[in-house]
């Protein structure tokens, strides 16, 4: 890797994971104990993520469950649970804590849609961003002994490495290497985009067993409307605002809709 470049392309990786790390908070309406990442709780004085002070698990698809290690913590966890923005109002039985998370209404679809989309655009401006300052540093070396040709492809190598976060050739690894991760919520900008037929429908039936393996919610940004009759719920937008919700009572599979 050039090393004039390693900066910019350390800090768009940092502004990808950040973002696929904020997604995975969002609650949706299955158990997602990732919800509690960012809560702190005050341990002898120190805050203290609630998973390093007690046992978090989901034995229902629509509960969390927090065995604190120490039962003087309940009021302290509930205490960050309210105050937060997870929007549950947490119950104990003396020994654990629960969390029920409620079946998604249509209006809290429609926020959910809104904020993830909100939370994507923030990334690309990160990444933008990043970029621009890339180019504007790249522009100064005109000034030195660098050639014109070098720092076009200085600009060209920085231009194509957050490709990979919207479809472009390099799709399949971006989606293997979130895939890897074992997210809660898999956020895919055009997945197909970029892909053959054959390759595009060997990908969405791989992501689709893995959901059904492993329970995580996909959130899908596409313009092709034969994928859209793979999900449960479809949004449609139009300039940026939702024209219309439905939901499919059949879903097909990646080998049975059109392309």
């Amino acid at each position: 890797m050039d090393e004039r470049l390693k900066p910019y392309e350390e800090k768009m990786q940092k502004s990808y994971d950040y973002l696929e790390g904020d997604l995975a908070t969002i609650r949706a309406g299955r158990a997602n104990p990732h919800v509690l990442d960012k809560l702190r709780v005050d341990y002898y004085g120190t805050p203290t993520p609630i998973q390093q002070v007690g046992n978090v698990t989901v034995p229902e698809p629509r509960i969390i469950q927090i065995a604190p290690w120490e039962k003087t913590l309940i009021k302290a966890i509930e205490k960050a649970i309210m105050t937060s923005d997870i929007g549950i109002n947490p119950t104990n039985d003396g020994a654990v804590i629960r969390l029920v998370f409620p079946e998604l209404t249509e209006e809290r679809r429609r926020d959910l849609v809104k904020d993830v989309k909100k939370r994507g655009e923030e990334g690309k401006v990160a990444i933008r961003n990043t970029r621009r300052d890339g180019n504007d540093a790249f522009k100064k070396l005109a000034k030195t002994e660098v050639s014109e040709d070098e720092i076009k492809e200085l600009e060209e190598k920085l231009q194509k490495y957050p490709s990979e976060l919207s479809g472009g050739e390099q799709q399949r690894v971006c989606v293997a290497r979130a895939l890897a991760k074992k997210p809660k919520v898999l956020f895919l900008d055009e997945p197909t985009g970029a892909l053959d037929e054959q390759t595009g429908r060997s990908l969405l039936a791989y992501i689709c067993k893995l959901q059904k393996e492993h329970g995580f919610t996909i959130v899908m940004v596409t313009h092709n409307l034969n994928i859209a009759e793979m999900a449960k719920t479809v949004i449609k937008m139009n300039s940026g605002k939702i024209s219309e919700i439905y939901f499919n009572q059949i879903q097909k599979t990646a080998y049975e809709i059109g392309w």
